[in-house]
């Protein structure tokens, strides 16, 4: 190629209408330049490419993760997480697993429903006794002997599966009842079973579980009497239960009476006896006395507490019934 020789590109610049440029003009390249475009069309496809590549990159690692697939095998709605893991949220686990009828209510009790199961009571964390819950769940499954170990079994297997600490209150026997509580950082349980006492009654496994959260507030309602007792009553209260308070206005004004239900255990249930306390006008708690029977007239032995009881029932020596006087 001669130095003084051009070389003639012809464009069809169909985009392009400006004074310099017309339909069809030749477009020439002077000699020499044709390296340097090659080049920098080369550069420029290679940019792009890189470009888009590191683009792709990018696009993958900011893409979200695909979730999880869902879990669809059996009982997969119905088993809870550790997360969401309630005393309610075992209780509905375990009952399509039972064998036996499942009922909440004593079978017997159509007529004066009482429930067919109870949560252990618990002392919560700061306090130095323990009270029943104000919420629980649990059921008791029904059927043969057979058919109450199975459940039990089932029972205290799921338990354990959702890492709650079993410990044994009572191994039972033929004729005695096996009893064991079960315990995580969240949620109590108490099993049991129940034996026949006849050869047509049903043999039993009762499960009763309650959050821990659940006991807060009746400890709270009922550490002042508590204090009370521990101060007055000379019994020993290392291990105390205290059970849901029964509240009732005095008739002399400004004094009211308050009956608990106390034991000396902190695993079992409450009840062993029936604690009387009483409040005076003052709002000061006295602790009366304990008693699994009607109190002799004669205990009722100061104005206040004779205020605090006017009318209640008692007897005179002579056994005859009589009521609370001033």
């Amino acid at each position: 190629m001669k130095k003084e020789e051009e070389i003639e590109i012809v464009a069809e610049l169909d985009s392009i209408d400006s004074p310099d440029n017309t339909v069809g003009k030749p477009l020439t390249i002077e000699p020499g330049k044709e390296r340097h475009i090659v080049r920098n069309i080369f550069i420029i496809l290679f940019t792009l490419a890189f470009l888009g590549a590191a683009g792709y990159v990018g696009w993958l690692l900011l893409k979200p993760l695909d979730p999880a697939p869902a879990d669809t095998s059996p009982n997969s709605s119905t088993k809870p997480t550790t997360a969401e893991l309630t005393a309610a949220a075992i209780i509905a686990e375990l009952t399509p697993k039972m064998v036996g009828d499942v009922k909440t209510v004593l079978p017997n009790g159509a007529d004066n429903p009482a429930k067919s199961y109870s949560a252990p009571v618990y002392k919560p964390t700061g306090y130095d006794f323990s009270v029943t819950a104000t919420k629980e769940s649990g059921f008791a499954s029904y059927g043969a002997n057979d058919v109450a170990k199975k459940d039990l079994a089932q029972i205290e297997s799921t338990l354990e599966s959702h890492d709650l600490v079993k410990t044994v209150l009572d191994p039972g026997s033929d004729i005695g009842i096996y009893a064991s509580r079960f315990e995580s950082d969240t949620i109590v349980c108490s099993v049991n079973d129940q034996k026949p006492y006849t050869a047509d009654y049903r043999y039993s496994a009762v499960v009763g579980c309650a959050d821990k959260s659940s006991y807060l507030s009746n400890a709270k309602a009922l550490n002042p009497y508590y204090i009370v007792y521990a101060a007055e009553s000379g019994n020993n209260t290392s291990q105390v239960a205290m059970g849901d308070p029964v509240l009732k206005a005095s008739k002399t004004d400004g004094y009211s009476t308050m009956t608990i239900g106390i034991s000396g255990s902190e695993y079992g249930t409450v009840g062993g006896f029936a604690g009387l306390f009483y409040k005076t006008p003052d709002d000061k708690i006295h602790f009366f006395r304990g008693t699994q029977s009607q109190i002799p007239c004669t205990d009722f032995n100061t104005p206040d507490i004779k205020k605090a009881y006017l009318g209640e029932s008692c007897y005179e020596e002579n056994n005859e019934a009589a009521t609370v006087k001033l």
